[in-house]
């Protein structure tokens, strides 16, 4: 793990994490986006606040933290589980001046072979779960005159990835431009949105499908790591959760609807 970045303005901000824990390996020191993210942010001394559809996953993530942090369990495709969580931590804190929204879960499947639950699910997992913190937190920083969310979305929004993933690509992509949309809207109110785009991150989930029996899984896995040779290595969720961190503070106080692109050249044409 390298030495995070400084972020002087981040110190005392409360930042609300929604998918903080990790659920995907059974190995407690494995990182995943969101418990790095609450990592980098509290090692900027940011106060975070954090949830999860996982509790014990979550309390995993804040035994790791430097920092103050709370955590509760809820779905974020509940309206009424995402204002119980900005309520209790606005009543905790008093405000949010970060919105992370990083909750989602790839499931593959093409326009033929997905089931209609299956198209639905991925909607209201990776778009609808961030509409709803949008809509629950803006009103807030609105009120405040500041603040800054950032969605995770994917390079599967932009690129091909390899695999047929109908509803998650779809959903990513629409991540990115309701991203556009709102900073767009809400820019005079003080807040700022931006989005990142992860490629393939060496995460425990790409670490247990390495070593998949299912040989085209193998020869996904083995093809985006050799697409990714350029740089030699793919990257770790700690390159997630620094670029969010850096979006979230004063460093990007002139960036808004913007997507920043994680994917050691995985996306970028080489020609071949």
């Amino acid at each position: 793990m390298e030495e995070c970045a400084s972020y002087p303005d981040l110190h005392s901000k409360v930042a609300l994490v929604m998918g903080i824990g990790h659920t995907a390996s059974d190995n407690p020191s494995a990182w995943c986006n969101g418990a790095a993210i609450a990592l980098r942010l509290s090692q900027n001394h940011t106060i975070v606040f954090g949830c999860d559809l996982d509790l014990a996953a979550a309390e995993h993530a804040k035994s790791r933290l430097p920092g103050p942090c709370t955590v509760m369990a809820a779905d974020i495709t509940s309206a009424s589980d995402v204002s119980r969580v900005v309520d209790a931590c606005v009543s905790r804190h008093g405000r949010i001046d970060i919105l992370v929204n990083n909750v989602g879960r790839a499931s593959s499947g093409d326009a033929v072979s997905m089931s209609e639950e299956g198209w639905e699910t991925q909607l209201r997992v990776h778009l609808g779960g961030i509409y709803l913190a949008c809509q629950t937190v803006i009103p807030i920083m609105r009120a405040q005159g500041h603040g800054s969310i950032v969605n995770n979305a994917s390079a599967a929004a932009v690129e091909y990835p390899g695999e047929p993933q109908g509803g998650y690509s779809a959903a990513k992509a629409a991540v990115i431009h309701f991203t556009r949309a709102m900073a767009a809207i809400f820019a005079k109110d003080g807040v700022r949105l931006n989005c990142v785009v992860p490629g393939s991150m060496y995460m425990p989930s790409m670490k247990e499908r390495t070593h998949s029996r299912d040989d085209a899984i193998r020869d996904i896995v083995g093809r985006t790591m050799h697409h990714n040779s350029f740089i030699g290595q793919l990257g770790s969720p700690f390159d997630v959760a620094d670029a969010i961190v850096f979006l979230a503070g004063a460093a990007a106080k002139c960036i808004t609807g913007h997507s920043l692109v994680i994917d050691g050249r995985l996306t970028v044409p080489t020609g071949t």
